[in-house]
């Protein structure tokens, strides 16, 4: 099964709520690269199943250790749990082996992606779910979860879970992907909103999905908003490295994709998309992990 990664095209903190969540104006995009891969292996059906200690084991590669946790936290191990129980059915023994491609905590929703991916693995083995209570599960492990049920560029409002397909956005842009290797908590990245600077930015989700769709990608580039981004360029001064690299290999503009640190590169066409990779690459310390979601 594979768990698509994504990147925050557009980010809009439009408030606080009593309960301490924000409520935000997004545009997902998905990226079929990198995406992780799972695997779950079932010794046997769940009606058939006894009580267990722990039935669930996690094999992961290429995870650090450090991101990992206990194994209760674990988003996968916590999806297989979910679905269980809202089937009313107990845990079989089940072993899920996961490869991370996907940078961890870099701001592109793998451990997300990764929970829907469990989950729709499930349904598609057992089918005990209903669509409306598989969206249940998924918002129960996380906001970003129900977009990676139905990976489609959307805009996403609430606190991310209300989501809005849109048409006639390109399905491949000439984005290029540089992820510096270290992992940013959103929930730092939340706790540092410049609230001034998001008052002063008058750029609007509206705008952008009409220049995508326009195919406008000299206005798209200029209206890449991400309000949680402030903070983190002042905290990381390796983020203006790589951005002023990949702007002199000719992006039109770089953002930070979600709680970062992961930064994308917009660019006006693949040959310039293409012909970047090959110098930034040459550029920027070998440890900056460059990625062309599309080639």
């Amino acid at each position: 099964m594979k768990a698509f990664s994504k990147i925050n095209l557009f980010l809009q903190v439009t408030g606080k709520r009593a309960d301490q969540y924000h409520e935000l104006d997004l545009l997902f995009y998905p990226l079929q690269t990198p995406s992780d891969e799972l695997y779950i292996h079932f010794e046997s059906e769940p009606a058939d199943v006894g009580t267990h200690e722990y039935p669930i084991s996690l094999h992961c590669t290429n995870c650090p250790a450090e991101s990992l946790g206990s194994l209760q936290r674990n988003l996968c191990v916590r999806a297989v749990e979910t679905y269980f129980q809202l089937a009313s059915r107990p845990v079989p023994p089940c072993t899920i082996s996961l490869t991370k491609n996907i940078p961890v905590a870099a701001g592109m929703g793998g451990g997300s992606s990764d929970a829907a991916a469990t989950l729709i693995a499930l349904q598609n083995t057992f089918h005990l779910l209903s669509e409306d209570n598989l969206k249940e599960a998924a918002l129960s492990l996380g906001a970003d979860v129900p977009f990676f049920l139905h990976p489609e560029t959307s805009r996403a409002r609430g606190i991310g879970e209300k989501l809005e397909p849109l048409q006639k956005i390109p399905s491949r842009l000439p984005i290029l992907l540089a992820a510096p290797g270290f992992p940013v908590s959103a929930a730092w990245a939340y706790q540092h909103l410049d609230w001034q600077q998001i008052r002063r930015d008058s750029r609007t989700c509206e705008q952008m999905i009409q220049a995508l769709q326009e195919n406008n990608l000299s206005e798209a580039a200029k209206l890449l908003r991400n309000d949680l981004s402030h903070a983190l360029w002042n905290k990381f001064p390796v983020l203006h490295i790589i951005q002023k690299v990949l702007l002199e290999s000719g992006a039109l503009q770089v953002q930070i994709s979600g709680s970062g640190p992961t930064l994308f590169a917009l660019f006006s066409d693949f040959e310039i998309c293409t012909a970047a990779f090959k110098t930034a690459r040459e550029k920027l310390d070998p440890s900056i992990r460059l990625i062309q979601p599309f080639t």
